[in-house]
This record gives structure tokens, C-alpha cells and sequence, in this order.
């Protein structure tokens, strides 16, 4: 049972001793399909363990500000590396299922982070186009909630 109710400027949600409180946006919200990549054709398949794992490992090397991370997807794996001019570089290599030529983006480390600790999944697919395009991620086999997520290039 969830009880819902709502005045000006915000919505309330209830659902036994849990209470969720939401400000309503005033104006028009962005079409956020306009986001969402549409012809990433090319697909990856990694192990959410061994990606998170290496993007911790690689992103120690990373600006701490900016915290980007390269990400170069060749058949059969994917070198995730970063480096810092006061620190050092990093480079880790993690197996991936995918086939064609060789292709370098750049994230910020801590969004593919927020995705991975949240995935639910064994596996997630990244779906690229280029350097310049957005990645779409999503969990491979997660049943119980269908969702993507969406993260923008860095240049590295």
C-alpha cells in the first residue's frame, strides 16, 4: 500500500514507515530521448566484476578533479588506463566480448562507478559509436528492472 498525496511545489510518498518527498520542476523538462544514443552499432559485453575492479585500479591514476578514464575497446579486450602528470600512469586489461576496430573514449570514472555498484548484474553491455558519442550502458540479464544509462565523452 503506498499512500501519495501533493501540494504546490512538491510530491509525497509513503509506503509504511518509509517516506519519499520530491520538489515538482516548474517549466518545461528536456526531452531527455534526445540523449539517449540511437545508433551506437557497436556492442560489448563485460563482466561487471572485472570492469568495476579495473576502473578502480586504473581511475587511482586519474586527475582528481576530472577523474577521466580511457577506455580502448579491441577484439577480445579492453585497456582501461589513465595517468596524472604528478602521480604516474595506470593500465589494466579486462576481457570483453567484442569484435572490430579498435576504439578510444574517454569517461569520467566515477559515473561508470555509479553504474556499475548499481547494475544488479553479472554482466553489462556498452553500446559505443566513436570518441565523440555518448556510451549506453546496461545490465545483461537483470530481470527484475530494465534500464539504461547514459554517459557523456571526456577528451583524454
Amino acid at each position: 500500500m503506498v499512500e501519495f498525496s501533493r501540494n504546490d511545489n512538491h510530491l509525497f510518498f509513503s509506503a509504511g514507515n518509509k517516506r519519499i518527498v520530491s520538489r515538482v520542476l516548474a517549466g518545461q523538462f528536456p526531452n531527455y530521448e534526445l540523449v539517449i544514443p540511437r545508433d551506437n552499432d557497436k556492442l560489448v559485453i563485460v563482466g561487471t566484476k572485472a570492469f568495476g575492479d579495473g576502473i578502480r585500479r586504473a581511475a587511482i591514476m586519474s586527475d582528481e578533479r576530472l577523474k577521466s578514464i580511457k577506455l580502448s575497446f579491441s577484439t577480445g579486450e579492453l585497456e582501461l588506463s589513465a595517468a596524472n602528470a604528478d602521480a604516474g600512469e595506470s593500465r589494466e586489461v579486462v576481457p570483453i566480448e567484442f569484435e572490430g576496430e579498435k576504439i578510444v573514449i574517454g569517461f569520467n570514472s566515477q559515473y561508470l562507478l555509479e553504474f556499475i555498484n548499481v547494475c544488479g548484474a553479472e554482466s553489462v553491455s556498452i553500446a559505443i559509436k566513436d570518441s565523440d558519442t555518448q556510451g549506453l550502458f546496461r545490465p545483461v540479464g537483470a530481470d527484475d528492472l530494465e534500464y539504461r544509462y547514459v554517459a557523456m565523452p571526456m577528451n583524454v
